[in-house]
């Protein structure tokens, strides 16, 4: 079997040498180098698409992909370890003021601030797949009080359940901190608006590090220019890189960082890939598939 490989931020040797160190028989084109397309893809013999990242709604949007083809999604261990610790870094950075501090230190300011019990921080956390309830079962972990909202309930001991759309507003209500890890499909765009935001109590502070368009950037800006926000922390942007004009670069209540949250080596990565290729040749199912429907 081949396997034909477009890398993303990762160099194209870290795929390649994990996949000679796990199965050496395969062989691994590179795109666009790909050989005789007979023997690949667009390509009749074509079994699967493998996403080597997290998010399938940009395959999913390409007309190139056979809706019939299966699309397997990205399972890495690190990636749910390094988001799981940029969100608590957010949050605890958030929770203890130190922005606050940073400014007294440049200062010359001996300046103690009240610290406010983690059980009474109430953080919602948007999205309870492999990346979202790591990140919240982390957060329950430290004291704070977690709910989550979801398509279908997360059922994570100890963090309140709000389901679908009739459970969004109860949801955002109760939210002092809100952390969005949702994927982007037709029902999330724009889920975070001036009418969400405008729910969420005042001083709340947003977190996002699902997906850009989640957001409705020039309503979240509205929201903080208001004052009805205290702050917000982004990873991920509806245009990447974000221009050099965006307003977000200068914001004194945003917090910024390159679509970096989460992050995982190729090492643990290829292995769903190598499994679904096992499974294709033994003419066994797949494992961790795309729901086409759902859109992750």
């Amino acid at each position: 079997m081949i396997l034909l490989l477009k890398p993303g931020r990762l160099p194209a040797q870290h795929w390649i040498d994990a996949f000679a160190a796990k199965m050496p028989e395969l062989e691994v084109r590179l795109w666009p180098d790909v050989g005789d397309r007979a023997e690949v893809a667009r390509f009749p013999n074509l079994k699967f698409v493998a996403l080597i990242a997290a998010g399938a709604d940009r395959l999913l949007a390409d007309p190139d992909i056979p809706p019939h083809l299966p699309i397997v999604r990205s399972i890495n261990p690190e990636m749910a370890l390094t988001m799981k610790a940029w969100v608590v870094y957010q949050v605890v950075r958030h929770h203890r003021e130190m922005a606050r501090y940073e400014a007294d230190q440049a200062a010359h300011r001996w300046n103690r601030l009240a610290v406010v019990p983690p059980r009474e921080v109430r953080i919602g956390v948007m999205g309870l797949g492999v990346l979202g309830g790591a990140a919240a079962r982390a957060l329950l972990d430290f004291g704070f009080d977690v709910a989550g909202w979801s398509r279908r309930g997360g059922s994570i001991e100890g963090i309140e359940d709000f389901i679908g759309p009739d459970g969004l507003r109860p949801f955002l209500t109760r939210s002092d901190i809100l952390v969005s890890i949702l994927p982007f499909t037709k029902d999330t765009e724009g889920v975070l608006d001036a009418d969400a935001f405008a729910a969420l109590p005042k001083g709340a502070y947003v977190i996002n590090c699902g997906r850009g368009e989640l957001v409705v950037e020039e309503d979240l800006k509205a929201a903080l220019d208001s004052g009805h926000l205290l702050g917000a922390a982004l990873d991920v942007f509806r245009t990447e890189p974000l221009p050099d004009d965006h307003p977000f670069w200068e914001h004194p209540l945003i917090t910024m960082t390159p679509h970096n949250a989460s992050t995982g080596s190729a090492w643990h990565a290829v292995d769903v890939v190598i499994e679904n290729i096992r499974r294709c040749q033994a003419g066994e199912p797949l494992i961790a598939t795309v729901d086409r429907a759902a859109g992750y």
